[in-house]
């Protein structure tokens, strides 16, 4: 007799483990592990199911599996299962399923017998409503009236009933269309005498509305630079003749500034393409070209007007 499940209980006693606790550890029944201890081999549904338990149950318990199942060949030889296992909680088919395949020529006259409905209800709706009364009227004709009900026919390949087994038959309801109520003739209607009629005001005439006299936007005095940043360049800013810039330094891309002069703005730029520039709210677009070092400078105009561009170096 052989000595796996002596060493597999002696181990797990020595830890201190009860087969609850390796059962959780291990997802393993506690009726196989005890089946295991026992050398009950032939009580776990298979070799397969043996080796794996075993292989599971050592590893848990910190015990090298492979002489264990070295040793386990020669005493239990593989055998085969004599159910059908699903899972591991030992749950087994009493039967063996049937299948009944639908005939895929069933299928395709279905489809293309809905499709037939769905086209012929199509064409009806949109026929005028003389015309389709017309037509509703000799298909009625054409229909055969409703009779003796016919015995239900077996179609070849159909699924038969047996004991135990569930039969799902489709069935298709054709509802007639029903077309809407024809509008009938115009009947005649009374005349009733009509009040005295009132008169109309003349609705061309259009009342005559001051409209407000637009006010000119009053002129900006003094001199005010609006710069948008479009890339990185370095700036510097002097504002009436100021002994310190207002601004010296490189300005980001995305920045927005405003220089507001009382006579003159000086602006030296070393990136001329990074600044799109306003001129008292007047866009006047980019300085320069890209990389282009320039200075402008403008003063404030004594006729109200936009500022004037002067020589830097005046």
């Amino acid at each position: 007799m052989t000595n796996i499940g002596v060493l597999l209980r002696t181990t797990r006693e020595e830890q201190g483990l009860s087969l609850e606790e390796v059962e959780k550890g291990t997802r393993i029944r506690a009726r196989f592990l005890e089946a295991l201890e026992e050398n009950d081999f032939d009580s776990l549904g298979g070799d397969v199911y043996l080796r794996g338990f075993l292989r599971n149950y050592a590893t848990y318990l910190g015990v090298d599996p492979t002489p264990l199942l070295a040793e386990l060949a020669p005493v239990h030889s593989p055998a085969l299962p004599k159910v059908t296992y699903i899972s591991q909680e030992s749950h087994y088919l009493s039967e063996p399923l049937q299948s009944n395949p639908v005939p895929f020529g069933r299928i395709f006259s279905m489809l293309l017998i809905g499709a037939l409905v769905m086209a012929l209800a199509y064409f009806i709706w949109w026929q005028p409503a003389a015309q389709r009364d017309a037509f509703l009227e000799q298909l009625g004709t054409l229909l055969p009236s409703a009779g003796p009900t016919a015995p239900p026919t077996t179609l070849p390949g159909a699924p038969t009933r047996t004991p135990g087994s569930t039969v799902v038959t489709q069935t298709m309801v054709i509802v007639p269309f029903q077309s809407p109520t024809p509008v009938g003739q115009p009947t005649a209607v009374p005349t009733a005498s009509l009040p005295p009629r009132t008169p109309t005001p003349d609705l061309n005439v259009t009342p005559t509305v001051p409209l407000p006299t637009p006010t000119a936007p009053a002129p900006i005095d003094g001199v005010v630079v609006t710069a948008q940043v479009l890339s990185a360049t370095w700036v510097r800013v002097v504002i009436d003749a100021q002994n310190q810039p207002a601004v010296e330094r490189v300005l980001s891309p995305g920045e927005t500034f405003e220089w507001v002069g009382t006579q003159e703005v000086r602006l030296r730029v070393g990136n001329a393409a990074g600044l799109q520039i306003s001129l008292n709210g007047q866009q006047i677009g980019v300085l320069g070209q890209a990389g282009e070092v320039l200075e402008r400078l403008w003063r404030r105009n004594p006729d109200g007007g936009l500022p004037i561009l002067v020589d830097p170096q005046s």
